[in-house]
């Protein structure tokens, strides 16, 4: 995402060649058929990302005007362009987007398998003790506290007013940190573009998912529905770029983030702010 965002075009294209090195090994034939090059599903997940950045800006500072929304969409197409998603994929305009949207939310389902697998992912289960214990209670409030309610229900989750309230009170601190200055407030995805650049420079092999030649493992791939969590991009928030989208005041959805905080500083409503606590 970091890369999508606000790397290059030559950076995005040998991303773009590392990623199908890797993506080419993941597959399954049972008990779900899957491949990582669908563009489909990685539409899905590219979908999930820029939906993300939108729910976050919302969160943080209320609904996007319109035009901030015009100028922003056309920039999450690189979400998928950069794996494989043709351009003329990506729906053209918002409003194609809020339908496929919609009509993908109807299509979302869980089962015995993949229930517990998403919510172990969001529990951190699949990480080494002591780290579920000490960090997993935060991870899933803010798992669950971005989700759609049909996401949490789907997966069996409830949402207590406490939680909301806890959730809220996170949300603060995010306004808060979003104001520190731009090295620290980027970190750790400004060290992530760094350590890219690098390994580019060196060609260095990103072993993105290295692995078997096939998908041995029998929980279906996350993939393969419509899945909550980090694909929707809600815990990573990637900084902006310079080379991201077209040349708008904001310029991406995070740096629209950024033009907030730094409209509140100079006492300006940032675009779209509304002073509702959502």
């Amino acid at each position: 995402m970091v890369v999508a965002d606000r790397g290059t075009a030559e950076e995005r294209a040998w991303l773009r060649r590392e990623g199908n090195r890797s993506h080419k090994t993941v597959r399954s034939d049972s008990p779900v058929a899957y491949n990582a090059f669908d563009p489909q599903l990685q539409m899905w997940v590219a979908a999930c990302v820029y939906k993300g950045f939108e729910d976050l800006y919302s969160m943080l500072y209320g609904p996007p005007s319109p035009e901030l929304l015009r100028e922003l969409y056309p920039c999450g197409a690189r979400f998928g362009t950069t794996l494989q998603v043709p351009e003329h994929v990506w729906p053209p305009d918002r409003d194609a987007f809020e339908d496929y949207w919609n009509e993908s939310l109807g299509k979302i389902q869980t089962d015995e398998v993949t229930r517990p697998f998403l919510r172990g992912v969001a529990d951190l289960a699949h990480l080494p003790a002591p780290i579920p214990q000490i960090l997993g209670p935060l991870h899933r409030l803010i798992t669950v506290g971005f989700l759609p309610e049909p996401f949490r229900d789907e997966l069996g989750y409830d949402w207590t007013r406490r939680q909301q309230t806890a959730f809220n009170l996170l949300l603060e601190v995010l306004v808060a940190l979003n104001r520190l200055p731009k090295p620290i407030r980027e970190f750790p995805f400004n060290l992530c573009h760094w350590d890219f650049r690098r390994r580019m420079r060196n060609r260095t092999n990103l072993r993105l998912n290295p692995g078997p030649t096939k998908r041995q493992d029998p929980r279906p791939a996350p993939a393969s529905v419509p899945t909550p969590g980090s694909s929707r991009g809600h815990l990573g928030v990637v900084p902006a770029g310079p080379d991201f989208g077209p040349e708008a005041r904001c310029g991406s959805p995070q740096r629209a983030v950024h033009c907030g905080t730094a409209d509140r500083r100079q006492g300006q409503p940032a675009p779209g702010t509304s002073t509702r606590t959502r």
